[in-house]
């Protein structure tokens, strides 16, 4: 074996390399001259189209397409480059903003709420996704507030109250979460939409949870404060407070379907109600009933066909209530005033 011989017959590897690179190099620079397509896909994203030379209403135009088609990371730079060049678009930042906390950049969109609300942007959707944003960063007390905000812009936002009773729990404060269903129930849906997440949070409830000294409900659905009442365990209703009514009332076929116990006091009381009439009821006395967290005993009522269920005096008259006004947002305190 010479080895010398075999190394006279090798051809070297490197020049060959070189030459091909070379080559490579000159006809891809030919095909980016010969080819907008090929220069297309070098320089811009499949994902994200080229936004270079657009107007301010293309740009936006271009940002709710491609976040239409579910391309948020794309949408955000869109919009990104849409607020760099009109600082003063409120509803470009606010834009940019939710779409960053869907893509759970959520410390990045704060300042893009935050600028957009001093801008005077103002709508349900933007209020709903900063609450949530505020949720996901820890900051549930000011999130409770936003969420209450974008329910007072449209009360009918099912997926809104879900999640701020879902944070009122968290809280601490399931009366408040239970009174805040009831109303959607009561008022929007006149139905038990909320009914098996009500008795979900009714199951959760300990003995802590009702030795607190006072508790909250907040004004949100017609202007009114709801409040959860309760007559056994897991069964009870929202109902309305009703400072105007001197006594609790309850409708006859509620007493019926959740198999309230109670004693007729007088069974045929003649009463006028608030439109005026005068129709026909009964006097009855309710040996146990929950307001919020508190049992009261022996509790008088009136029940009638066309009763409404509502608080009255004779129940409000055993609390302290107070009401204060958060940062837009109407709440009424209820304490007892054996606890005082």
């Amino acid at each position: 074996m010479e080895f010398k011989n075999i190394n006279k017959q090798t051809t070297p590897i490197l020049p060959k390399v070189v030459a091909t690179l070379v080559v490579t190099s000159i006809l891809l620079a030919v095909g980016l001259v010969l080819s907008p397509n090929i220069s297309k896909t070098l320089f811009e994203t499949e994902d994200c189209p080229n936004s270079t030379n657009l107007k301010i209403s293309e740009l936006k135009k271009l940002a709710l397409e491609v976040e239409h088609d579910g391309k948020t990371e794309c949408s955000i730079q869109l919009w990104k480059e849409v607020v760099k060049k009109r600082p003063a678009d409120g509803k470009a930042a606010v834009n940019l903003a939710m779409r960053l906390t869907e893509a759970e950049h959520y410390k990045e969109a704060l300042p893009y709420y935050e600028h957009s609300i001093k801008l005077g942007v103002g709508a349900y959707d933007a209020f709903a996704w900063y609450a949530r944003t505020l949720k996901y960063i820890g900051k549930r007390p000011e999130a409770i507030i936003w969420y209450y905000r974008a329910l007072s812009v449209n009360p009918k936002l099912s997926d809104i109250t879900a999640e701020l009773s879902e944070l009122l729990v968290l809280e601490d404060r399931p009366y408040e979460a239970l009174s805040l269903l009831g109303s959607y129930d009561k008022v929007i849906a006149k139905r038990d939409y909320f009914k098996a997440r009500r008795i979900s949070i009714l199951t959760q409830i300990t003995p802590k949870d009702k030795e607190v000294k006072s508790f909250t409900v907040a004004k949100s659905r017609n202007d009114h404060y709801f409040v959860y009442v309760g007559f056994s365990e897991n069964k009870g209703l929202p109902f309305l407070i009703d400072t105007g009514a001197s006594t609790l009332t309850l409708d006859e076929k509620l007493l019926n379907e959740m198999d309230i116990k109670y004693k007729i006091v007088k069974s045929d009381l003649k009463f006028k109600v608030a439109d005026g009439r005068l129709i026909t009821g009964k006097k009855i006395e309710l040996s146990t009933f929950q307001v919020g967290p508190y049992n009261l005993n022996n509790v008088t009522a009136i029940t009638c066909s066309e009763c409404s269920s509502l608080v009255g005096q004779n129940i409000l008259n055993q609390f302290d209530l107070t009401t204060k006004r958060k940062e837009g947002v109407e709440f009424l305190t209820m304490t007892p005033r054996d606890q005082q």
